[in-house]
């Protein structure tokens, strides 16, 4: 079942594999092995790489995923360079980049053509010679983007950039510094901004925000809501489905298993999505991928549960030999959101405790 396991998780990978630069010649870019006018030797035709901690710097002729806690990319590829972690540094070429994290670094790195950034803390200091779309908490931008630049964060830092199309900016804080210079449109919403009068815009726009603070009290009700409607449908799951559960828990709570999990729910996360996308470009892959959805943001929604489970079972345990399922789920669950109501810590448990649960699914799908 392992190995059927891992050939399905290739078989998804390779959906992306299409997005290949047709005449390398075209990729003039010396320093990171894409030399015009020169034939490339590639070491691989894909790569993909799972671990605690990945690297790639070879040359890939095709698709580069990399997914762990932490991930560092210096190599080049003709594809997409998928980079998915805790930590993502990269320095490297690629023809399209996705990356997704907890902080991501990008130092003198060179995408082609478009990117994708999510996470908390994300610095770029990149070349970009398309679009560039970036959703964060803290974000700051140096370099050159190509055409156009995308950001949505709640603090944007704009310095020693060069943009050639246009920028749209919604965030709380903005700070836009002396050495910036934008082409074409400028259109921004910030409660709180600055922006030199040295900067150089072909035009700007200011849109209308307002900030609006959620108290204690109203997060306490999200989420006493939300703990409440997962420990229902725990329950219906317990009752109906306690097959489900079997396994779940078996295995040890160590840190290796735990950097396990976390790395096939990062791969599980970004390739699924790539595969039904593709697939939906087929009429006959329609159903199919309608289907891999459903299943995708279900698997999502239960790893909370899952993961709550987990942790129960293993307490309860230590102190009872008969397992009691809805017990057990009642304790980690309420263990788990207790935590989530921690300033600072609550919220990177909570994306851990995701991370994880979803993990231990795809392991239950192994057995």
């Amino acid at each position: 079942m392992k190995k059927k396991f891992l050939f399905l998780i290739i078989m998804l990978a390779m959906f992306v594999m299409p997005v290949m630069a047709e005449d390398v010649a075209t990729n003039c870019v010396g320093s990171n092995g894409m030399n015009c006018g020169a034939e490339v030797t590639y070491d691989d035709d894909m790569y993909i790489g799972a671990d605690e901690s990945v690297s790639y710097s070879k040359k890939a002729n095709g698709t580069v995923l990399l997914a762990g806690n932490v991930v560092a990319y210096d190599g080049s590829n003709n594809g997409i360079a998928m980079l998915a972690g805790n930590n993502v540094k990269s320095k490297g070429y690629s023809e399209y980049a996705l990356l997704a994290g907890n902080s991501i670094d990008l130092q003198s790195a060179v995408v082609e053509k478009d990117v994708f950034i999510a996470g908390n803390v994300i610095n770029v200091d990149a070349t970009i010679y398309r679009d560039a779309i970036i959703v964060g908490s803290d974000v700051k931008v140096y370099g050159h983007v190509g055409r156009n630049l995308t950001i949505y964060a709640s603090t944007v830092t704009l310095d020693n950039v060069s943009i050639d199309g246009n920028v749209k900016i919604m965030a709380n804080t903005l700070n836009i510094k002396d050495t910036v210079n934008v082409e074409g449109k400028l259109t921004y919403g910030a409660v709180n901004f600055t922006i030199s009068d040295k900067a150089s815009f072909g035009e700007i726009e200011q849109v209308e925000v307002h900030e609006y603070r959620i108290t204690f009290l109203d997060a306490l009700k999200g989420r006493a809501i939300s703990y409440a409607s997962l420990l229902f449908v725990f329950v219906i799951l317990a009752l109906l489905i306690p097959t489900s559960l079997k396994n779940a828990g078996d295995e040890e709570l160590s840190f290796t298993q735990i950097v396990t999990y976390i790395g096939y729910a990062l791969v599980f996360l970004i390739l699924v999505p790539v595969a039904s996308l593709i697939l939906m470009m087929l009429t006959i892959g329609l159903p199919v991928a309608i289907m891999m959805l459903a299943i995708y943001f279900a698997a999502i929604y239960l790893s909370y549960a899952y993961m709550g489970y987990y942790i129960g079972k293993k307490i309860w345990l230590t102190k009872n030999k008969d397992e009691n399922v809805l017990l057990e789920g009642l304790i980690g669950i309420t263990m788990l959101y207790l935590i989530s109501l921690i300033p600072t810590v609550g919220p990177v448990v909570t994306f851990l405790a995701y991370l994880c649960g979803l993990g231990i699914i795809i392991f239950k799908f192994k057995k």
